[in-house]
């Protein structure tokens, strides 16, 4: 199923402050502090609330990488520098940050923290565009701020909010799973080791991919097949990030292996 039109499709604006996981620059495949990996929400797309029901929302969860130990917080804050493409900009007192805990998932040398957030979507009007929302549909940006030990990144970003019946609500999330090296394997690390991932992409949207290793560099961390060079001996977390650069699809994957 092709993926909609560029045109038609409301573009998700991510803004990181210096040190985030996917920022351009210096190279960012090991993580040493804190860095920002991206946003799901639930619905990723949405329609606006009805007046007089109950209201929509979208749960969203956001995942960042630290070291090993570490701990995170994260809080909502809204977006002053106001938004450029006319997005209806939620207060912090809209924003609401769930009481469930966060959840550590530990790999070798890297933590996974994630944690979740909820928003209410308004109705049409609200977004200025009179009773209903136009075709091209309307964006909501919402703040949030993940607040480590030693840093702290700032997430803004956008939710699509379509019309009923939009062919973008039929949006699907791609998925991402790393296929060379597999989990647990053991690899011979002299010459550099050869890394891949499948990408699945129900709607054809276009990507951002990127790698971060526990040691040792890659030779193109937005590329999916590229070459990974390490030297140190022992166990090493791979972990790799997909973005969708139209809309708010995110995931990731992880996985360990042993150089040899």
């Amino acid at each position: 199923m092709p993926f909609f039109p560029v045109q038609r499709a409301a573009v998700l604006a991510i803004l990181l402050v210096a040190g985030c996981g996917f920022g351009g620059g210096d190279r960012q495949e090991v993580i040493d502090k804190l860095r920002t990996l991206g946003v799901t929400a639930n619905p990723p797309l949405t329609e606006p609330s009805v007046a007089g029901q109950a209201p929509k929302t979208v749960e969203l969860t956001i995942f960042a990488a630290m070291p090993l130990g570490q701990t995170a917080t994260l809080t909502a804050f809204k977006d002053s520098a106001g938004a450029s493409n006319g997005a209806l900009i939620l207060q912090e007192s809209e924003i609401t940050i769930l009481p469930d805990p966060a959840v550590y998932t530990d790999y070798n040398g890297i933590r996974i923290y994630s944690a979740k957030a909820r928003i209410t979507i308004p109705i049409a009007a609200a977004f200025g565009k009179g009773a209903a929302l136009p075709v091209l549909g309307a964006q909501l940006r919402y703040g949030l701020k993940i607040i480590g030990p030693s840093n702290s990144e700032q997430v803004i970003a956008d939710i699509p909010v379509y019309p009923t019946g939009a062919p973008e609500l039929k949006w699907q999330t791609p998925s991402i799973a790393i296929t060379q090296p597999v989990d647990g394997a053991t690899v011979a690390i002299k010459g550099g080791v050869d890394v891949k991932a499948t990408v699945t992409n129900p709607t054809n949207e276009p990507i951002k991919i990127g790698w971060f290793v526990t040691a040792g560099q890659i030779a193109n961390r937005r590329a999916a097949e590229t070459s990974w060079s390490v030297k140190a001996q022992g166990t090493q977390t791979i972990l790799v990030t997909i973005h969708g650069l139209n809309t708010r699809g995110f995931a990731l994957k992880a996985i360990t292996v042993t150089g040899n």
